[in-house]
């Protein structure tokens, strides 16, 4: 079974990238995760690869913000 704890991070994670992208939609921004994280298929991306994904886009946000 996987840890029911990863549930609240990866979306607490996803939040903060969706609020950074509120134009695209849910399909786009999992999709668009799945495309950064080199998998064809959102369907087969784990979850620790997807997070990682999300936190890599979090952090660049974060920086980009800081410039400006």
């Amino acid at each position: 079974m996987r840890d029911p704890n990863r549930i609240p991070i990866m979306l607490d994670e996803l939040k903060t990238l969706w609020e950074t992208h509120p134009d695209w939609r849910l399909g786009q921004l999992i999709a668009n995760l799945s495309r950064a994280a080199n998998i064809e298929d959102p369907f087969f991306v784990q979850d620790d690869r997807l997070l990682e994904t999300i936190r890599t886009w979090n952090a660049c946000a974060r920086s980009k913000r800081k410039e400006t």
